[in-house]
C-alpha cells in the first residue's frame, strides 16, 4: 500500500522544492534499466502506480502557467506531480527494483531529504514523517502488537507505564520503565531469569538471533542502558 493510501491525513503536509525533485529523479534514472528510447523500470513503476491508486492513466501538470493537469509517466510524476504523487511513484519505483538497488535508492533519496531539511525518510521502501506523532503512534502500536504474544504480559505492562509516564510528564520514571520493558524483552527472547543489562545485550548477540549488522546498534542500546542505569539516580 503506497504512501496516499496508507497515510492520506499527510498528503498535505508535503513541499518538495524543484532541485530535490530533479536530484531525487536522476537518482532513480541511475538505477533504472533502459531499453532502446524508453526506462523499462519506469513503466513498471507506473503501473504499479495506477494499480495502487486505481488510476487508468498517469498524470501531472505540463509545467504551463495555466497547471494544466495531463497524461505523463514516472519523470513528470516525480517533476511535476502533486508532492504526495512523488511520494507514491517513489515507493511504487521500490516495489519493482531487487533488494540491492532498493537499499542504494532509499540511501541517497534519504541523504538528498536530509540535505533538504526534509522531515520524511524511507524507511524499508515506506516514507515516514520523522518527529512527529504520526510515527510514534506507528512505532508505539507496531511494538504493542509484537509484544502482544504469550510470555510477554509482564513486558506489555512495562511498556505501558513507560507510555503512560512519557504522557504524564513523568520522564525520569518513564526511562526507568522502558528500559525495564527492553530488558524483560530479552529475557523472554533469550529464556533467561536473571542477568545484568551488559551480559543481556552480549547473550543475545552471542545467540545467533542479531543480524551481523545490527551489532553496532546493539553495542549502542548497551551504553544506553549503563548510562540509564547510572543517572536516573541523579537528581533532575
Amino acid at each position: 500500500m503506497i504512501f496516499s493510501r496508507r497515510c492520506p491525513q499527510l498528503k498535505s503536509q508535503i513541499s518538495l522544492p524543484i532541485r530535490l525533485r530533479a536530484s531525487i529523479y536522476y537518482v532513480l534514472s541511475e538505477h533504472s534499466i533502459w531499453e532502446s528510447t524508453s526506462a523499462t523500470t519506469f513503466d513498471e513503476a507506473g503501473y504499479q502506480y495506477r494499480k495502487q491508486l486505481g488510476l487508468d492513466a498517469v498524470l501531472s501538470f505540463d509545467g504551463s502557467p495555466d497547471g494544466k493537469r495531463v497524461s505523463s509517466n514516472a519523470e513528470g510524476v516525480i517533476k511535476n506531480g502533486y508532492p504526495s504523487e512523488v511520494l507514491d511513484m517513489i515507493e511504487a519505483f521500490l516495489t519493482v527494483v531487487d533488494d540491492i538497488t532498493r537499499d542504494k535508492c532509499e540511501r541517497d533519496i534519504n541523504q538528498f531529504l536530509k540535505e533538504y531539511s526534509q522531515p520524511w525518510r524511507l524507511i524499508d521502501s515506506q516514507f515516514v514523517k520523522l518527529d512527529s506523532e504520526y510515527l510514534s503512534q506507528e512505532v508505539i502500536s507496531t511494538a504493542r502488537a509484537l509484544l502482544n504474544i504469550e510470555g510477554f504480559d509482564g513486558v506489555q505492562d512495562e511498556f505501558q507505564h513507560a507510555i503512560d509516564s512519557h504522557s504524564s510528564g513523568d520522564l525520569r520514571t518513564a526511562i526507568t520503565s522502558a528500559n525495564n520493558a527492553l530488558e524483560s524483552t530479552i529475557k523472554s527472547v533469550l529464556g533467561v531469569g536473571r542477568a545484568k543489562p551488559g551480559e543481556l545485550i552480549r547473550a543475545l548477540v552471542d545467540s545467533g538471533l542479531v543480524p551481523e549488522y545490527h551489532r553496532g546498534f546493539l553495542g549502542a542500546v548497551e551504553s544506553i542502558l549503563r548510562s540509564v542505569q547510572l543517572e536516573r539516580n541523579e537528581p533532575g
